[in-house]
């Protein structure tokens, strides 16, 4: 049996199963849904928009999860899909650092699309002072010492987002990012292309060529060699089938071509 902390005080039950505690400097709220209680631990009392975004994620989960847990006999559920939900109901990315992605930023810039704000801000990033790196509040402060507002600083940089010029960075993409640099270190641009030809289910010579020729790909060495290769770093397997991690490494890449 456990036993309730002296320290934990029940402060309010509000409708919908929303309970609210308070623990020391922490502030805690509880949502019950019909098969799973769903908990935030706070700093500061909770706004009424957290509290309805706790209820719309207990909502989903339980939509999502349903067959699993109307039957729940105690399996460990998958984090990647439940953390993309955290991700887009709390939007928890934008505590996460963020990047620029290199390879578009050039004809973005030449494009119609971004405005003279969207420009200064791509610049700005792109510098000394952040080196295309920057987590979301560091930028807006820098921004404000450039006069710009920071509700405007953040609706550019959403906008960025949406345009795909820069992204945020999970723990778990930061993660594979670590542990297959020492597979990337080793590719260059040609190897790359095989890779994403495989990765998109063209596994022979000719389909790979065709593959190439259709987007223009040139590569400077004989994809036999190439296909050795990525045999070698165990990213693709017998008659040239993708391997797991060569699978993740395309998808990273593709994420952040500048890798």
């Amino acid at each position: 049996m456990l036993s309730m902390p002296k320290k934990l005080n029940v402060l309010t039950i509000t409708e919908g199963g929303l309970e609210e505690l308070s623990f020391r400097q922490f502030k805690i709220i509880i949502n019950e849904g019909k098969y799973v209680n769903t908990a935030l631990l706070l700093l500061k009392h909770p706004s009424d928009a957290i509290k309805e975004k706790l209820k719309n994620f207990n909502s989903i989960f339980e939509d999502i999860y349903r067959d699993r847990l109307v039957d729940f006999s105690g399996q460990v559920l998958e984090d990647t899909p439940i953390t993309k939900i955290i991700e887009e109901v709390f939007e928890a990315d934008l505590l996460y650092p963020h990047q620029v992605v290199e390879s578009k930023v050039r004809d973005y810039l030449k494009s119609s699309t971004p405005t003279k704000i969207d420009k200064k801000v791509v610049v700005i990033v792109r510098g000394e002072e952040f080196e295309s790196n920057f987590y979301l509040r560091d930028l807006i402060n820098h921004l404000k010492t450039k006069g710009m507002d920071e509700l405007k600083s953040f609706e550019t940089i959403q906008k960025l987002k949406s345009d795909k010029i820069v992204f945020a960075i999970n723990p778990r993409t930061n993660y594979l990012i670590v542990e297959f640099q020492k597979y990337i270190k080793h590719m260059d641009a040609d190897d790359k292309s095989v890779l994403y030809a495989i990765f998109d289910g063209q596994n022979d010579w000719m389909k790979i060529t065709k593959y190439l020729n259709k987007r223009n790909i040139e590569i400077s060495k004989p994809i036999d060699d190439i296909l050795e290769k990525l045999k070698k770093l165990h990213l693709i397997e017998y008659l040239n089938q993708i391997s797991e991690t060569g699978s993740a490494i395309a998808t990273i890449l593709k994420l952040i071509p500048d890798l």
